[in-house]
Parts: structure tokens; C-alpha cells; sequence
């Protein structure tokens, strides 16, 4: 195992202060940044920058007073995040909301390269969109629709990698349509009763070999009714939900323990490694140990990933 070197970090520009630790090269920003200068009256939203962020345990940051609204989606890794006193664990598929104004804190909780993709905003239009869409009142979204958003991310770090006279409105175009896609999964995350005792169940079992009528004996719903629901709520058929939810607790065991990865398979339910690394690379983009590898021990940012889409919080 790399020791690597841990360094105490403080900057204060007179209106935020940022306190924390690095370690070695962590956090490792891949940002690319707008190029029109400094936000303006006559830029009420502009998207300053946009990237990939890596980090390690051990690296740290606490922020008082932020100065931008910062959207932080976590593809890989569980990360400790703070807000005004309150304290979440975000996990892949889900973003945090560095609100400016506001005090925050965040930490990687896992072991191996956690990866984030980041926006961050700015302009005198950020504080009353914010309350106008209610995003104001949440710290932590899971979007409906994961894919459309990273897909954003990664359209927005190209508008920007190729700077013409229209990149820097186009990808702050981009940055607010984030921002409204952000607010509408909260209007609809109001999920019934009987579909969260079927998600819960999944996020506690996810070795069983689930059907469909097992899931509508157990939540009294009858299979045309769960199937509206899953679809509507997580835009997905149920089985499909489940496997998805499979592929994250691998993500998280490969990461984090040393279990063989035919135990991995095991636990998860699959009859045979075989087709456990077959399922893991078509909804993960890489096989089981090749994504091990790169989150304990690789330096390389993992870009052949594909994000998963997420359990319910």
C-alpha cells in the first residue's frame, strides 16, 4: 500500500474561506473553466467551470460562506456531505448542492478513487432560481432521469473544451437546464407507500431471485399497477431497477472489501462468476476486476464506467 503525504490546505479570498487536507495529488480537479472573465450583471448564470473531480479518504474540505452554487454528481465512491449542520451520505446517482452563502463540509467515506462530476455557477440570477425551483430547501437530489443528466455534464465539458464565441452562453444554457431537470425530480420524488416497501425490500435482498409476482404478493399492487409505478417514479420496469441496484452493491463491494469476486457473485445471487462479469460489464462498461483495480489501486480516472442508475434514498 501507497502512504501517501497528507497537506493542510486554507485559502481565504475576504468572502469564503476554504479549510482541509490533500492527499498527494487528491483531490485531483480535471476542470475546464468558462473564458468570458469574472461574472457580470449582464451574465445572471454563468457556468465558471466544469469536470471531473477525484478524490481519496483522507481528503477534506470545509467551506464557510461559499461563493458559488457548486453541483456535485457522485459517480463512484460514498461521500460524507455537511450543509449548515446537516449531515448525508451521498451516494452514485446522486448530487449535492453546494449553496453559495452557505457552510458545507465533504469527505470520501470508501476506500479507492471516488469520482464526482462537477458544475459550478455563478451570477445574480443563482439565489432566486434557486428558491423559485425549491431546490433552495434541498441539499441532496437523485434525478429521475441520471443518464440526460451526466450526459449534460459531459456536453457542457465539451462546449467548453472547444471555446468559440457562443461556448460560454451555450454551456450556460446547459448549466440551466441542470438546474430545472435538478428541480423536477424533486417535484416527483414523492414516492407512494406501497412502491417504497418494494424498494426497500430490494436494498435489503439484493441476492433474492426476484419476480414480478413476488413483488406485487408483497406490495398488494397488481403487475400493470408496479410496473406504472416503477416507470413512472424511476423510469425503469421493476426487474430492471433490481439488477441496476444489483451492479451498485457490486460496485461498492468490489471497492471496498476483499471478497473474491466469485463471492461477490454469490451473494448477489447469480449462478455462476461467468455470468456475473458478463452482467457487470454490459451495465458497467468494464469487468469486475478491472474495476477493482482501477478504484484500489489505479491513478487513472475510471472513463470506461458507466454511472448506474441509483436506489431510492
Amino acid at each position: 500500500m501507497v502512504i501517501r503525504r497528507r497537506h493542510v490546505l486554507t485559502i481565504d479570498d475576504g468572502i469564503t474561506r476554504v479549510e482541509g487536507y490533500n492527499v498527494g495529488p487528491y483531490p485531483n480537479h480535471h476542470f475546464t473553466f468558462a473564458k468570458d472573465g469574472d461574472p457580470s450583471p449582464a451574465w445572471p448564470l454563468q457556468l465558471r467551470s466544469v469536470g471531473d473531480d477525484e478524490w481519496v479518504q483522507g481528503c477534506l474540505r470545509q467551506r464557510r460562506n461559499a461563493r458559488e452554487l457548486a453541483l456535485e454528481l457522485v459517480v463512484n465512491g460514498t461521500f460524507r456531505f455537511v450543509q449548515n449542520d446537516q449531515e448525508y451520505t451521498v451516494e452514485p446517482g446522486q448530487v449535492f448542492l453546494v449553496r453559495p452563502g452557505e457552510d458545507n463540509e465533504m469527505s470520501l467515506t470508501t476506500p479507492g478513487v471516488g469520482l464526482k462530476k462537477v458544475m459550478q455557477i455563478a451570477g445574480p440570477l443563482v439565489p432566486t432560481l434557486l428558491s423559485l425551483t425549491g431546490l433552495a430547501d434541498h441539499d441532496v437530489v437523485r434525478p429521475a432521469d441520471l443518464p440526460w443528466l451526466t450526459a449534460q455534464f459531459e456536453r457542457a465539458h465539451q462546449t467548453l473544451q472547444r471555446p468559440t464565441v457562443d461556448s460560454a452562453r451555450v454551456a450556460s444554457a446547459i448549466a440551466y437546464e441542470v438546474i430545472i431537470e435538478l428541480s423536477r425530480s424533486v417535484a416527483r420524488s414523492g414516492v407512494p407507500p406501497r412502491l417504497r416497501k418494494a424498494v426497500d425490500y430490494m436494498k435489503t435482498h439484493p441476492g433474492d431471485h426476484l419476480t414480478v409476482p413476488r413483488l406485487c404478493e408483497m406490495t398488494k399492487l397488481s403487475p400493470s399497477t408496479l410496473h406504472r409505478l416503477f416507470l413512472e417514479h424511476f423510469s425503469m420496469a421493476p426487474i430492471a431497477y433490481f439488477l441496476n441496484l444489483k451492479m451498485q452493491v457490486a460496485q461498492s463491494l468490489l471497492a471496498g472489501s476483499h471478497h473474491p469476486i466469485k463471492s461477490i457473485a454469490d451473494q448477489l445471487g447469480y449462478a455462476s462468476q461467468l455470468y456475473f462479469s458478463a452482467e457487470f460489464k454490459k451495465r458497467v462498461g468494464m469487468s469486475p476486476r478491472t474495476y477493482r483495480d482501477k478504484m484500489r489501486f489505479g491513478t487513472d480516472r475510471p472513463t470506461g464506467g458507466k454511472p448506474i442508475a441509483g436506489a431510492l434514498e
